[in-house]
């Protein structure tokens, strides 16, 4: 009840507080385990958006206490303590369904966890877990149960790309050197296609199609990382015998870079198409993921590609012609990035006809409104580093998109449309065009009005959350929106 209370956020608001104190009292302080308080648990988790204070989110707490809860369960092993499926079920006593999806939900939201906060994962994939998704996808007792195998699939292979990468400490990374790092990249290229194509035609789930786009951002964000791209060993032709570092922004991490920025724009096609009332039906990973995108492209146009490559390297590389070129085509990325301030009013602008005016005793608005200033913030953020003159007025959006060097490019297509009827009719597979007189375009004056920015600092502090942190969460101990 307190998910689907969105349209009173403040009687959502009372509500969360009060599962809160259940789950003090009944969790903590009483020690109580069970299906019901787990599968409440988890949809309270899955929907955290909601209930979450700015800079006192608790969302690792949470899903900690749904693992803790799973293990206490025993859902993680058959009915005979075995983490095999078969052997319960010739023993008559396998798990009920709504064990098993109790066990995979816990799995996809701690995973969920380790993408949002970059850590590792604190609950691993088993075989049990894919023999559940078996049987399930067999019984299919209720129509969402088709979904739970593409679902947890997805999961797998963004845990298989995170730690392959060590996201969670990118220095840990053996994976260096253009080549290896394209051979990887590739490699899970292939699995995602492999899972378009499993998925097929029939699901049309929006957040299914979702992860599946965020999957190709996650899989090339390894391009962003100067370090991994540095080779023990230069070619004798580009390098004199003190250089130590081989050339950083090759052609082959420019090509990379440029699908990054193809998979970013492919996700916001997709997000922007979304009707505005449907944002309040997500769950929380559509909105981590999208703010995980929204930073990728932001440090896609800040990225210091010269860090590490010395004053004698950059003139060998020029006297073979190498550098002018590759540092034109990544000015062309930036050129392109700009549009972000843009493309935040876009989302501002859908955010403000589902936000509401209320405001609770502590003078707290509702989740969407609190979103909708933690994005103004990066915008004014973002527009007092790049400078506000080189913004595009809405009008000039989509004749810019037309001349973006990004169709220029040869890369690999984000193909997406391989899940053939997955895409909403307003959907085009170039960047979403919008008339100026378009009710989603909201000039900057409305935004102002609508998103009031918050007190000194606080621009500065998302900033650099989300530059170091790589997170828009913000931690207890900084300034409040």
């Amino acid at each position: 009840m307190a998910v689907t209370s969105f349209e009173d956020p403040m009687l959502q608001r009372r509500l969360g507080l009060e599962i809160k104190k259940q789950i003090c009292d009944r969790l903590v302080m009483g020690h109580e385990v069970s299906m019901d308080l787990l599968q409440g648990l988890l949809v309270f988790v899955a929907w955290y958006q909601y209930f979450c204070v700015p800079g006192k989110h608790q969302y690792f707490l949470m899903v900690q206490l749904c693992v803790s809860m799973c293990h206490e369960l025993r859902l993680d092993l058959n009915e005979k303590g075995k983490r095999g499926l078969e052997e319960a079920q010739t023993q008559g006593k396998a798990r009920n369904p709504a064990e098993m999806r109790a066990l995979l939900g816990t799995y996809c939201l701690s995973s969920m966890l380790s993408m949002v906060l970059r850590k590792r994962t604190i609950m691993h994939y088993t075989s049990y877990m894919e023999d559940c998704c078996t049987s399930l996808s067999r019984r299919r007792d209720v129509p969402s149960d088709q979904l739970i195998t593409p679902f947890v699939e997805i999961q797998v292979l963004q845990r298989k790309i995170s730690d392959a990468f060590c996201y969670h400490d990118i220095s840990a990374c053996d994976i260096r050197g253009e080549r290896a790092l394209q051979i990887t990249v590739d490699s899970f290229s292939r699995e995602i296609d492999g899972l378009k194509k499993s998925i097929g035609s029939t699901n049309r789930n929006v957040i299914l199609v979702q992860h599946l786009r965020f999957l190709e951002v996650w899989n090339h964000e390894i391009a962003l990382y100067n370090e991994l791209w540095q080779s023990t060993f230069v070619p004798a032709r580009l390098a004199l015998p003190e250089t130590n570092h081989s050339i950083q922004l090759s052609m082959q991490r420019t090509n990379m870079l440029w699908q990054l920025v193809a998979a970013t724009v492919s996700f916001h096609d997709w997000c922007l198409s979304v009707e505005n009332a449907e944002l309040l039906h997500f769950p929380f990973s559509w909105w981590a993921e999208h703010s995980y995108v929204f930073i990728v492209q932001v440090k896609t146009v800040f990225l210091d590609c010269g860090a590490g490559i010395t004053g004698q390297e950059q003139i060998n590389l020029r006297e073979h012609g190498q550098a002018e070129s590759l540092e034109a085509d990544f000015r062309r990325a930036a050129g392109k990035e700009v549009m972000i301030p843009h493309m935040l009013d876009l989302y501002m602008g859908k955010l403000a006809e589902v936000t509401t005016q209320l405001v609770d005793d502590d003078g707290n608005r509702d989740m969407v409104y609190n979103y909708g200033v933690v994005l103004k913030s990066i915008q004014s953020g973002y527009e007092s580093r790049i400078g506000a003159e080189n913004r595009p007025a809405p009008g000039q959006f989509e004749t810019q998109q037309k001349q973006s060097s990004l169709s220029q490019l040869s890369h690999p297509e984000v193909r997406i449309t391989d899940i053939q009827g997955s895409m909403p009719p307003a959907l085009s597979t170039n960047h979403v065009e919008l008339e100026i007189d378009d009710p989603r375009v909201s000039s900057a004056s409305q935004l102002d009005l609508q998103y009031d920015l918050a007190g000194p600092g606080f621009d500065e502090f998302v900033w650099d959350t989300m530059m170091n942190d790589f997170s828009f969460f913000m931690p207890q101990n900084g300034p409040s929106v």
